[in-house]
């Protein structure tokens, strides 16, 4: 693997772990039922992706349909302490050839390579899991709108 191949892989897992922060908080926000979608996603928008999955997983403590499995929560809280070394310190640390700069250690780019996968796999799952929560949670706050503009016609 050369240098840019690296720095697209590099950049494509950045990409899922972004996804995955964002399929959280949209979790997080449809399992609220005090505020709107949108009001409950402006409330989780600067919550770190460990706190969204503690708070999914205090949530769901309540529910007989668990959102996430406990092997799903560890695969996502591993993969939340991988993403904090690709993000802080990747190229701090990464070995390379001094003439080429092609990276020289192989573990590195093996490790990247098993994480960009658990990534995707990851990501996939929670937007999977998540729309039938937003529906749900839509449907919710549209019964809501139609009785109140009803009550209010009356």
């Amino acid at each position: 693997m050369d240098l840019n191949e690296f720095r697209i892989m590099h950049s494509e897992l950045i990409e899922h772990y972004q996804f995955i922060e964002y399929h959280l908080k949209c979790i997080c926000s449809a399992l609220q039922r005090e505020k709107p979608f949108l009001g409950e996603m402006e409330s989780v928008e600067k919550d770190t992706s460990i706190r969204l999955l503690n708070h999914i997983c205090h949530i769901q403590k309540g529910r007989k349909d668990k959102i996430l499995s406990e092997e799903e929560c560890k695969r996502i809280r591993d993969l939340c302490n991988h993403r904090n070394g690709w993000v802080h310190s990747c190229y701090v640390n990464l070995k390379r050839d001094y003439k080429t700069g092609v990276p020289t250690n192989k573990d590195v780019i093996m490790q990247m390579t098993k994480d960009w996968i658990e990534a995707r796999d990851l990501r996939e799952l929670l937007d999977i899991r998540k729309r039938p929560l937003q529906y749900e949670k839509y449907k919710l706050e549209e019964a809501m709108r139609n009785q109140i503009s009803g009550d209010s016609i009356k």
